[in-house]
């Protein structure tokens, strides 16, 4: 992955990375084969992947390579995110970052794939058959292009839900804090994406993932979107990692942008 300036932040370390990809349509034992050029909302390129110093690794990667039988999803990916941060992740299809995104959040099965390297949430390694899986999960809060709520639910009891099937001991007050926000911004049926956020918060992760979030909406919406990744990271110091083909709605709202090149594996 290559780091893009970000308007938020012009001081901030570049970053590398490498690699093919699944794209985000794809079942877990599949690979897409399309790759796409850049298209004219790509962000310049820099260099390296380090985050600033003086705080928490969140996600840490070293030399990982990703591959199925006959093919290399992933190689050379490098990568380091400090607590608090916000990071883009975007590419073109083929470029890896829905197998990346499972890798992180320990959805990656074991089979067809074949991990090699370094990759670990928290320090707890998310690689196949380390045993550390579970630990990792723990540390990670997900959400989903689709929202994936429970509908039989009120809101408020599907934060409850992530509270309740979290072993952090900090959950409950993640999730008083999670509630409070979501009453404060208000509840209507409109608003499944806030929903999801706060039901993520209130694990108590250490890192949200956030996949696709602006994927059929239309820029107002996007930009909101956007806005709330920011304030709700803000708000509760979580690193939230954005995996997206749509960059320009979070210009100048990440402090880091990785750019996955499908052609140049880099």
């Amino acid at each position: 992955a290559e780091d893009a300036p970000s308007a938020a932040s012009a001081g901030d370390a570049p970053s590398e990375a490498s690699s093919s990809e699944a794209s985000a349509e794809d079942s877990p034992g599949e690979a897409s084969a399309e790759n796409s050029s850049s298209d004219d909302t790509k962000p310049e390129p820099e260099t390296g992947a380090e985050a600033p110093e003086d705080s928490e690794v969140v996600i840490e990667l070293k030399d990982l390579r990703i591959a199925v039988p006959g093919r290399v999803l992933l190689e050379g990916v490098n990568l380091s995110v400090r607590r608090g941060e916000r990071v883009l992740l975007v590419g073109a299809s083929g470029s890896g970052k829905s197998v990346l995104l499972r890798l992180l959040t320990g959805l990656l099965p074991s089979e067809p794939f074949e991990v090699a390297g370094e990759a670990r949430i928290h320090g707890h390694s998310v690689l196949p058959g380390q045993g550390q899986i579970e630990k990792a999960r723990r540390e990670v809060g997900i959400v989903f292009q689709n929202h994936a709520l429970l509908d039989e639910l009120t809101a408020g009891d599907n934060l409850r839900f992530a509270r309740d099937h979290s072993d952090s001991p900090g959950a409950p007050e993640a999730y008083a804090r999670a509630l409070e926000f979501l009453s404060s911004h208000g509840i209507d049926p409109g608003q499944r994406q806030r929903v999801a956020v706060t039901r993520a918060l209130a694990r108590d992760p250490a890192l949200v993932c956030y996949d696709e979030p602006t994927s059929a909406l239309d820029p107002r919406s996007s930009l909101a979107v956007s806005a709330l990744i920011k304030e709700t990271s803000e708000a509760f110091g979580k690193t939230a990692l954005v995996v997206t083909h749509d960059y320009p709605p979070f210009e100048g709202v990440v402090d880091r942008v990785l750019y996955l090149d499908a052609e140049a594996k880099t």
